[in-house]
C-alpha cells in the first residue's frame, strides 16, 4: 500500500474505488485520507484476479464498515467494475480518462478546473466508442470532451491490441477504403479485414493514441505483434529516439460531428507512406511522427485554452510513459504561456485510476 494522504473534502465520507482492468488497483477515501493499493496486472488472469479480490477484503477490513459509496469504471465488462457493482453498495461510475485527469489534478493540489490531455489504449466512452486520445476541460466534479483524436475501426476485438496490422488496416480503411495492400498480410486474410472494415456492423470504433501507434509502427515494419505490453510503441519510440528533432508531417484539426474539435490523422499517414515509398530514414518518419501528434495535442489544448481561459494542462495516460511525447507537448505548451502537470504519485498508467475514481466521486457527492 502507497502512503496515505490527505484531501479535505469538507466532511466524512467513505469511498472504495475499484480502478480498471489492466494495472488494476483500488483507492479507499476515508474522512478525507486517501490510501492508494500498489498496482495490480491485468484482472483477466486468474492470479491478478484472486489478489484483486484479497486486496478488495483487505481494504474493507480496514475501513471497518461498510463504504458510503462504491466507485467503478464505465467499461461494461472490467471485472472490477463488475465486482463494484455485485457488492449491493451504492455505487457512482466514472469515465475512465476522467479518472486519469483527476488523479493527475489531486497529485499536484489542483482543484480548480483545468484542461486534460488523457492518452491510452482503452478507455470506455460516454458515446460507446473506445476512447484514448482526449482532450478535456472540467474539475473533479465532471468534464467536457473538447477534442479527440479522430475515429477509425478496430478489426478482431481483443485481437487488435495484440496484431498491429489490425490496428493498421483499421487506419488505412479510414483514408483509402479498400484500395491499399499492407505488406506481411496475406490477400485473402486482408479482403475479409476490408469487408468487416467497410460493411460490418458491430465493430468498435476507436480514438486511441495507443492503437495508433501500434498501426503506425506495424507500417513502418517496427513491430507486428504486441508479445509484451506496448512493445510496438515502444518499437515506435526508440526508433524515433535516435533523432534529435524533426519538423511534424501533414495534420489537419477540424471540427467533428460531435462538435469536437478533430485531430486529424489522414494527411499525417498519407505524408507517411510517402516518404516511407521515397526512401527515407525510418527513424526520420518515426520522429517526425512523435512531432506531428505532439503539435496537434498542443494546438487543440491551446485552441481549448483561448476558448475557456484555463491555462492549466494535465498529462495523463499510459502514453505519456513515452518521454518523447511528453516532454514536446509539455515544450510546446509551455511555449504559449500554459502550465504543464504530470503525474507526482502515481503513473500516468491505469493504476492511477482508482485515485481519481475516488476523488470524482467524493467531489460529486459533497454537501453544500
Amino acid at each position: 500500500m502507497c502512503d496515505p494522504f490527505c484531501i479535505d473534502f469538507g466532511y466524512g465520507l467513505s469511498v472504495l474505488a475499484f480502478g480498471a482492468e489492466l494495472k488494476s488497483s483500488i483507492c479507499l477515501l476515508n474522512d478525507g485520507v486517501i490510501y492508494l493499493s500498489k498496482q495490480g496486472g491485468g484482472l483477466t488472469e486468474t492470479d491478478n484476479y484472486r489478489q484483486f479480490l484479497q486486496t478488495a477484503k483487505i481494504f474493507q477490513a480496514a475501513l471497518g464498515k461498510v463504504p458510503d459509496v462504491v466507485a467503478y469504471d464505465l467499461h461494461p465488462d472490467y471485472a472490477s467494475s463488475r465486482y463494484a457493482l455485485s457488492l449491493g453498495i451504492k455505487s457512482f461510475p466514472v469515465q475512465h480518462h476522467h479518472a486519469h485527469i483527476a488523479a493527475c489534478m489531486i497529485e499536484n493540489g489542483i482543484t480548480e478546473p483545468v484542461i486534460g490531455i488523457a492518452a491510452d489504449g482503452t478507455g470506455y466512452g460516454t458515446d460507446g466508442a473506445i476512447w484514448g486520445c482526449e482532450v478535456f476541460h472540467g474539475d473533479l466534479k465532471s468534464f467536457h470532451r473538447a477534442g479527440h483524436l479522430r475515429y477509425f475501426k478496430l478489426f478482431g476485438g481483443d485481437a487488435a491490441s495484440i496484431e498491429t496490422w489490425r490496428p493498421a488496416a483499421g487506419i488505412m480503411t479510414e483514408i483509402f477504403g479498400t484500395d491499399f495492400r499492407l505488406d506481411g498480410v496475406d490477400d485473402e486474410t486482408l479482403d475479409i479485414a476490408k469487408s468487416r472494415l467497410t460493411k460490418g456492423t458491430g465493430l468498435a470504433k476507436t480514438s486511441s493514441l495507443g492503437r495508433l501507434f501500434d498501426g503506425v509502427s506495424f507500417l513502418l515494419g517496427l513491430c507486428d505483434k504486441n508479445t509484451t505490453e506496448a512493445q510496438a510503441a515502444i518499437a515506435l519510440e526508440l526508433s524515433a529516439a535516435k533523432i534529435e528533432r524533426a519538423e511534424p508531417l501533414d495534420y489537419k484539426l477540424t471540427q467533428a460531428d460531435d462538435g469536437c474539435i478533430e485531430l486529424d490523422y489522414k494527411p499525417m499517414i498519407v505524408n507517411l507512406l510517402e516518404k516511407k515509398h521515397k526512401g527515407i530514414n525510418t527513424d526520420m518518419i518515426a520522429r517526425q511522427f512523435h512531432e506531428t501528434i505532439a503539435v496537434m495535442l498542443a494546438e487543440c489544448a491551446c485552441m481549448v485554452s483561448r476558448n475557456t481561459g484555463i491555462k492549466k494542462i494535465m498529462l495523463s495516460g499510459g502514453c505519456f510513459l513515452n518521454k518523447i511525447l511528453r516532454l514536446r507537448i509539455s515544450e510546446l505548451a509551455l511555449a504559449n504561456g500554459l502550465e504543464v502537470y504530470t503525474h507526482k504519485i502515481t503513473s500516468p498508467g491505469d493504476g492511477c485510476v482508482a485515485l481519481g475514481q475516488a476523488v470524482i466521486c467524493a467531489s460529486n457527492l459533497m454537501k453544500g
